[in-house]
C-alpha cells in the first residue's frame, strides 16, 4: 500500500512537472504529503489548489485539510482560521466545531470552546464526541445542572461507555445524588472492571459503602 501511494506521487509529481497548476495533482499529492507526515509540503501544495478553483465544495474540503495540516505543524491559531473558512463555504463537517474548539481549549478560552461545541450539538444532535466534550467543559465549569443531562445524552447514544458512567456517577456524587452514582459506578464496573474507568468505580462504590 505504501509502494502504491509512493508511485501515485510520483505521477503526480510528474504532471507538476509538466503543468505546475493543475489543480487535481496540487490536491491529491497534498493528500498525500500529509499522510506521510510531510506537513510542509502538504501545507504549501493544498495553498496552491485553494487559488485555482471557485468550487465552494471543494473549497470547504480543502481548508478542512489545510487546518489539519496547520495542527500537526503547531499553529492552532491558522488551522482555525482554515476551518473558519471552511464554515464559510459550508462545510458541512461535525469535527470542524469540535476541532476548533479544541483550538480555543488549548488557549483556555472555554466560552469559545463550549460555544463551538454547542453549535456543533445543535447542528448535528447525534455527534458524540461534541456531546461529551461539551459536558466535560460544563463539567469543568462547575456547571453540573448543564454537565449532568449532556452525560446522560451520550449514553443514550453509546450505553456501554465504562467511561462515561463512571464519569457521569462522579458528576452525581457532586450533585449530592448519591443513588443515581451508585447505579452509574455499578454499570461502569460491570462493563470494564479492569479499565481506569472500572477501578475508579470500585473505589467510589467502596467509599458510598452497603
Amino acid at each position: 500500500m505504501a509502494k502504491t501511494a509512493e508511485t501515485k506521487l510520483g505521477y503526480y509529481e510528474q504532471a507538476l512537472r509538466q503543468e505546475p497548476n493543475f489543480f487535481y495533482a496540487l490536491l491529491n499529492s497534498g493528500i498525500l504529503l500529509k499522510n506521510k507526515t510531510d506537513y510542509h509540503g502538504a501545507r504549501k501544495r493544498l495553498s496552491k489548489a485553494v487559488t485555482l478553483t471557485d468550487d465552494p465544495k471543494m473549497l470547504g474540503e480543502l481548508y478542512i485539510e489545510l487546518g489539519l495540516t496547520s495542527i500537526y505543524l503547531g499553529d492552532p491559531k491558522t488551522a482555525r482560521n482554515f476551518w473558519e473558512k471552511a464554515l464559510e463555504f459550508g462545510g458541512d463537517n461535525p469535527t470542524l466545531y469540535v476541532n476548533m474548539a479544541g483550538t480555543y481549549e488549548q488557549e483556555e478560552n472555554l466560552i469559545e470552546a463550549i460555544r463551538l461545541n454547542e453549535a456543533a450539538v445543535e447542528r448535528f444532535p447525534t455527534y458524540h464526541k461534541a456531546i461529551v466534550n461539551l459536558a466535560r467543559l460544563q463539567a469543568m465549569r462547575g456547571k453540573l445542572d448543564l454537565a449532568i443531562p449532556l452525560y446522560e445524552r451520550a449514553l443514550e447514544l453509546q450505553p456501554d461507555d465504562a467511561l462515561r458512567h463512571s464519569v457521569l456517577g462522579g458528576c452525581y456524587l457532586a450533585a449530592e445524588r448519591t443513588e443515581d452514582a451508585r447505579r452509574e459506578f455499578t454499570r461502569a464496573l460491570e462493563i470494564d472492571p479492569e479499565s481506569d474507568a472500572g477501578k475508579y468505580a470500585r473505589q467510589e462504590l467502596d467509599n458510598l459503602g452497603p
